[in-house]
């Protein structure tokens, strides 16, 4: 399993510097310093390697929203949704120099709707409903708009030479915004995030 995440992740570094079609398994295998069947015996080919990738980036992706979230006693949910947005914010700047490898043939129009961390915020909007901290017509809408505006105003930094660096103080305050609240503190925690909502869409 060591060696099949060592060849995933040599690939991915090939992968972003010479290009995908650039990038043959020999050269993975001479980066790696392995015999070309030691290849196949972990991935049958490059096109399975490259879901090996995308596999990959979004299990760390989601690990480190999940983390950031259970590491949080919590029973508010302004707390619960700030600590959310801070998690993706970083686990989106953790992965940005392999998605784009990762998702290269999920073209222009995508969903997040099966991922884990998009379940955990319905569900958080939902949490916040039922305490009265916000009223969200449509928890599931609600939660794509922020996720997508998200990820887009992380993107432009990007691609327009901004700093990712504390992006999150910047967007937390839009997506309170985008639930109906003011700008505030953040609130005393107790209990666990966990026991407090069930991820479903």
């Amino acid at each position: 399993m060591k060696r099949a995440r060592n060849l995933l992740d040599i690939a991915t570094d090939l992968f972003i510097k010479k290009g995908i079609d650039e990038t043959t398994i020999d050269d993975i295998v001479a980066h790696a310093g392995i015999a070309k069947g030691t290849f196949y015996h972990h991935y049958e080919s490059k096109a399975a390697l490259l879901l090996a990738i995308k596999a990959a980036v979004l299990e760390d992706f989601e690990a480190h929203v999940e983390t950031a979230l259970a590491a949080v006693p919590c029973d508010d949910p302004v707390v619960c949704l700030e600590t959310w947005v801070r998690a993706t914010c970083e686990a989106y700047a953790m992965i940005i120099s392999r998605q784009d490898i990762a998702f290269a043939s999920d073209g222009f129009r995508w969903t997040p709707r099966h991922h884990g961390h998009l379940k955990l915020l319905v569900a958080l909007l939902r949490l916040g409903n039922r305490k009265s901290c916000w009223h969200v017509k449509d928890p599931y809408k609600t939660a794509i708009f922020i996720q997508k505006g998200l990820l887009g105003v992380m993107d432009d930094l990007v691609l327009t030479g901004g700093s990712l660096k504390n992006v999150h103080r910047d967007v937390v305050e839009l997506v309170r915004r985008a639930v109906g609240l003011p700008r505030t503190t953040w609130a005393p925690v107790r209990q666990p995030l966990a026991r407090l909502i069930r991820p479903s869409v």
